[in-house]
């Protein structure tokens, strides 16, 4: 049986789009106003190879054991703003995606664009990221080749 797109028979990605979709579970009931924990509001960029990202998602998850809840936000136009985003160590992923230009065809259904994540393998885990206080110049740098300490 075929997978109902391209993307389904990727687990990075399928696994990808499920940890996305926990923190923006989490976010919408737990993000915003009235929290209870150390936190600070993060802003910034989120680049690709210099490229600004058009859309997409920064998540920020707690370390083990620290006080705070998962935070998404969205990116747009190659900028996101966060609130509530706990103080300490926290581990910064991506979800990202675009349009190939491909259609796909399968029979009995109207063709669909193909989607592709554009996160590269070496942010799979995440990159972490020490909070302090509030910072509107929390720039995501992201590279398609790995650094030296990536």
């Amino acid at each position: 049986m075929k997978p109902i797109c391209r993307w389904l028979s990727n687990p990075r990605l399928v696994a990808a789009a499920l940890l996305t979709l926990c923190f923006t579970m989490v976010a919408g009931c737990f993000g915003g106003s009235g929290v209870e924990y150390p936190h600070a509001e993060l802003q910034g960029a989120v680049t690709l190879d210099g490229t600004p990202v058009e859309s997409g998602r920064v998540n920020f998850m707690p370390a083990a054991g620290s006080e705070g809840q998962p935070v998404s936000a969205d990116i747009k136009a190659g900028r996101y703003e966060a609130p509530d985003v706990p103080l300490g160590q926290v581990t910064v992923t991506f979800s990202m995606t675009k349009e190939t230009g491909n259609m796909i065809t399968e029979p009995e259904r109207e063709p669909y664009p193909e989607i592709i994540s554009i996160v590269p393998p070496h942010y799979a885990q995440g990159v972490p990221l020490n909070v302090t206080g509030d910072n509107d110049a929390q720039d995501f740098a992201l590279t398609t080749t790995p650094s030296a300490n990536q």
